[in-house]
């Protein structure tokens, strides 16, 4: 099972009792791992593979839900601006995320041969 480097899903996978995982720097070589079939499987995030996926080289490779684990991660605000404005806190964040996907759609290709 491949991981990418760091990952904590890397723990989670050998709590639930992967023998052997390899961990590579990059999605990408996780990836071309799989195509050839050096791994049989990889954790990785959605916004992370989902664009990368769509791509011919990796049309044989199917990502098979459900995620294996989830993981909140926080912009910090403090509580006094939340409390004085609670909408923009929320626009804040939902436009992080959409900035995120947007970006990693347009710009991962480019890190592809």
């Amino acid at each position: 099972m491949g991981v990418n480097l760091g990952y904590a899903v890397a723990e989670d996978l050998r709590a639930l009792g992967a023998r052997r995982i390899e961990e590579v720097a990059t999605t990408l070589q996780n990836l071309e791992k799989m195509r050839m079939g050096r791994i049989d499987g990889f954790a990785m995030h959605d916004y992370g593979v989902d664009p990368l996926l769509r791509m011919p080289r990796y049309a044989g490779i199917e990502k098979v839900p459900p995620p294996l684990s989830t993981r909140d991660y926080y912009l910090a605000l403090s509580p006094r601006f939340v409390r004085q404005d609670r909408a923009l806190a929320q626009r804040l964040w939902d436009a992080i995320a959409l900035q995120r996907e947007a970006l990693t759609a347009e710009r991962l290709p480019a890190y592809v041969d």
